[in-house]
């Protein structure tokens, strides 16, 4: 994951949350540190976590930047601005988010984790046949009966 954020104290609090709940994270005040990153230290982000509004290069103009080496990466874009963005732009982009500041840890962990599960277009189950994010999460479930015939042995 890469979170760019040019507010210290955001980016840190941010990395921490998500951090916590086991993902990787490469952190980077602003576009010009976050590109460095991925040409400098072979970064390879899933999902990029990034300030709409920041010094230099934005949000909107990194992930753009970053999309044709990384075509599966996701985005969540955040600001503190009072209106959502057009974030599609007529393109057809999938795996696209926005999250108002402030939130709460609860909200952005929720929105990383609802992007990273959502699946690619072509995605199939074991079976062959295709699932929606829904039907991939019961599928994952673990069977509550085998949980209590283990806990009887």
């Amino acid at each position: 994951m890469l979170l760019v954020e040019d507010d210290p104290a955001v980016r840190s609090l941010n990395a921490l949350w998500l951090r916590r709940y086991g993902y990787t994270v490469h952190e980077a005040s602003d576009g010009q540190e976050a590109v460095a990153l991925v040409t400098e230290e072979d970064v390879h982000p899933d999902i990029l976590v990034t300030d709409l509004i920041m010094p230099g290069i934005g949000g909107m103009s990194l992930a753009t930047s970053l999309r044709p080496a990384f075509s599966s990466m996701k985005v969540l874009y955040v600001s503190g601005y009072a209106k959502q963005p057009d974030l599609e732009s007529g393109n057809g982009q999938r795996g696209v988010a926005f999250l108002q500041k402030p939130f709460p840890p609860a909200r952005l962990l929720s929105a990383v984790r609802t992007l990273l599960s959502w699946p690619e277009p072509e995605r199939r189950s074991p079976a062959g046949l295709r699932s929606s994010p829904r039907q991939a999460a019961a599928h994952n479930k673990p069977d509550r009966q085998l949980g209590r015939l283990n806990r009887g042995c």
